[in-house]
């Protein structure tokens, strides 16, 4: 269970980095990291989150991923993650593509080798399919970890989207499932709107709730600012009475999170 637990924390983080859509109604369209790599040719998004706990506990995330077109129909995501807690690190390497179906229609697939400090091997398979329009996007996807040396599995079936009722407003909705080895469900949802203040800030409110045999919830603020048109800062601060983890039997803990995005467009 300790083994679990530490590994799939990361599964926060990769939510942090989904979540970077276009910070106003100067963006063309809804999209999402990897739909909007192919129009880049190559596009780098870094993050770092930092979990404070208020029984003295932390924890430290940080991730890279880097999108190369490299046909006009395909783009190959590579990815780079580190967790750290006290007297723990765990590292994830991960690659796949990102195929273009029709000019509004992508396929995303991604495979990942877990490695922690423990010697412990875990392996990722993260696949979705989403449909953007100028003013809609909706994303259906799963997520499954595997743990060779426990023999422990689950699967995270996904169901998201985003749209704007208006230009300046953003709003973003996904519900998730998981489903471990014994059987064990447990959901959550998340949800957020942002306001376009101006062409190049926007302001971010949302919050999850969920349970995994308890009942978790945590609240959200942030705010975009593209310093270029081709560099986005984001900023976000989590007040957490959640699992950490998102699984079943996951314990509720309470603390604060604050993250940074930094997506580059070259």
């Amino acid at each position: 269970m300790r083994m679990r637990t530490r590994r799939v924390a990361g599964l926060a983080l990769a939510l942090a980095v989904l979540a970077a859509l276009p910070l106003s109604a100067a963006a063309s369209r809804p999209a999402n990291r990897e739909s909007a790599a192919d129009a880049a040719g190559v596009r780098t998004i870094a993050t770092v989150a930092l979990d404070t706990w208020f029984d003295g506990s932390f924890r430290v995330k940080v991730e890279d991923v880097l999108l190369v077109g490299v046909l006009p129909s395909l783009t190959v995501e590579a990815r780079v993650a580190r967790e750290d807690i006290e007297g723990w690190h765990g590292w994830q390497f991960g690659v796949g593509p990102v195929v273009n179906l029709t000019p509004n229609l992508y396929l995303v697939a991604l495979y990942a080798l877990g490695l922690d400090s423990d010697a412990v091997f875990s392996h990722e398979l993260d696949a979705s399919l989403n449909h953007e329009t100028a003013t809609t996007a909706v994303s259906l996807g799963v997520k499954a970890d595997w743990f060779p040396s426990s023999g422990y599995f689950y699967v995270l079936p996904s169901l998201g989207g985003k749209f704007h009722p208006i230009p300046t407003l953003g709003l973003f909705g996904k519900v998730f499932v998981a489903i471990d080895r014994d059987g064990q469900v447990c959901g959550s949802f998340w949800g957020e709107a942002d306001w376009s203040v101006t062409p190049v800030i926007a302001l971010r409110a949302g919050g999850t709730m969920g349970t995994s045999g308890e009942f978790g919830w945590s609240a959200i603020a942030g705010v975009n600012v593209a310093l270029t048109p081709k560099v986005l800062l984001k900023y976000t601060f989590k007040y957490l009475a959640e699992p950490p983890d998102s699984l079943p039997g996951s314990p509720v803990r309470n603390g604060i999170e604050n993250g940074l995005v930094l997506d580059v467009r070259f």
